[in-house]
């Protein structure tokens, strides 16, 4: 679990999933662009190297060659059940951006936003029914996010303090720890 909330420079965010989902990453690329004419960061994205797309009918996906395309600087972390909440917990602040306008994907539970709480890690979403309910149910709703504008604000607004990354991270962990116990699947 997560217990430092200071920051250094460079600031660094992190993304988990699978490489099926490096489109949905995609989606915060502008927000990410504006922000780095202000901070310095570094994007980790904790995956596999690849991963076939419906079980192969549509050929497979390269992470390294998508991140690429999408973005300028990143570190890529292969993910491994012994190291994923490491490489996570070691960064400044989780990711979870959504498509909004796939329905498909909007519709997706918390899990993962319950298990990055779970590791401490202050988490900044975008706004699909799920998330909205839960940041709102910890009191921070400003880190669901439904258009880059917001992404922006929720970046300056975790970035500008220690405290506020401590506050979002313990507040997502109690929570989660009180409604969604040890008996949990994620």
């Amino acid at each position: 679990v997560k217990t430092d909330y200071s920051v250094g420079a460079p600031i660094r965010l992190v993304w988990e999933g699978l490489p099926s989902n490096l489109p949905q990453l995609a989606k915060i690329a502008p927000a990410l662009t504006r922000l780095k004419e202000r901070h310095t960061f570094e994007l980790h994205v904790v995956t596999d190297p690849a991963r076939e797309r419906l079980k192969g009918l549509l050929g497979e996906v390269d992470t390294l060659r998508f991140l690429q395309q999408h973005f300028d600087r990143f570190t890529f972390h292969e993910w491994g059940e012994g190291t994923c909440s490491t490489i996570v917990s070691a960064c400044d602040i989780a990711l979870i951006p959504i498509d909004l306008t796939d329905p498909f994907v909007r519709g997706k539970p918390e899990n993962k936003l319950l298990l990055l709480w779970r590791m401490g890690m202050p988490a900044i979403v975008a706004g699909t029914p799920a998330y909205k309910r839960a940041m709102a149910q910890v009191g921070t709703p400003q880190l669901a996010c439904a258009s880059n504008d917001q992404w922006v604000d929720a970046f300056e607004y975790l970035f500008a303090s220690e405290e506020a990354r401590r506050e979002a991270a313990n507040r997502g962990r109690i929570h989660a720890e009180t409604h969604h116990g040890p008996h949990m699947v994620l």
